[in-house]
């Protein structure tokens, strides 16, 4: 959750994501997943406006939110399906890494994507951190993504 909290505290680069996001020819994706440690498990399909997956991760993490305790995996996960960060059937994909196994915490870690689509040739992806400082430039980051949109 480290890095989320530096995205999400501070205000500028949430605004420079929000400007990102109506600029024809980019994109801003939400990317929330679950971790324990330094490991990264079970990536959800979001189907949230990305205008207020921003919000809400400005608020909860101002809030101080962090790992969820075993004993609200379920009541968590209830949660995230009815703000449409998470779907039912992605619960499949948690169990295996956290249900099913001895660990007693998750960490929800929501990031996001950007890069631009649409008026180059060959789509490119950047980083969250490289498409914001390309927000003001006439042409995308070359700092690749590992993900795609």
């Amino acid at each position: 959750m480290g890095q989320a909290r530096v995205l999400f505290g501070r205000y500028e680069a949430v605004a420079a994501l929000r400007a990102l996001a109506r600029r024809p020819g980019w994109f801003v994706r939400r990317n929330f997943h679950f971790g324990f440690m330094q490991r990264h498990y079970c990536c959800v399909r979001s189907e949230i406006e990305i205008g207020e997956y921003l919000s809400l991760w400005q608020q909860r993490i101002s809030a101080g939110e962090g790992a969820i305790p075993r004993a609200r995996w379920d009541e968590y996960w209830d949660d995230l399906v009815s703000l449409a960060i998470a779907r039912p059937e992605d619960r499949a994909e948690s169990d295996p890494h956290f249900t099913d196994t001895n660990r007693t915490s998750a960490s929800p870690r929501p990031g996001c994507g950007s890069g631009a689509t649409g008026r180059w040739r060959k789509p490119r992806r950047s980083t969250t951190r490289g498409a914001i400082a390309a927000a003001t430039e006439e042409r995308p980051s070359t700092t690749a993504s590992r993900r795609s949109p």
